[in-house]
């Protein structure tokens, strides 16, 4: 016998499939990879964040030759959460109007 329960999606923002780039650099360390999905407030990696990078930092994202700079704060080893940006209309439009 199977119990069919319905289960409330817990995230406030819709996530969209994306491949942007995601570069941290924090005194000589660099790391670079690309975002799995990202929505107005989050986003999965595509590559384990190193331990370097802390709990928050600062970080950008690169589409179509244009750069933002965002605040992060890291959730688990591939996601993120966008506490702040330098552009949050030009994430939305990224991120939506793809």
């Amino acid at each position: 016998m199977v119990e069919n329960v319905s289960t409330r999606e817990r995230r406030s923002a819709r996530r969209f499939m994306r491949r942007l780039e995601f570069q941290v650099e924090i005194g000589s360390n660099s790391f670079q990879c690309e975002t799995l999905d990202i929505s107005m407030t989050g986003m999965s990696l595509s590559q384990p964040l190193p331990e370097w990078a802390g709990k928050s930092f600062r970080a950008e994202l690169h589409c179509n030759g244009e750069t933002i700079g965002i605040f992060c704060a890291r959730v688990n080893e591939k996601k993120l959460r966008i506490l702040e940006a330098d552009s949050w209309e030009l994430v939305r439009k990224w991120i939506v109007s793809w």
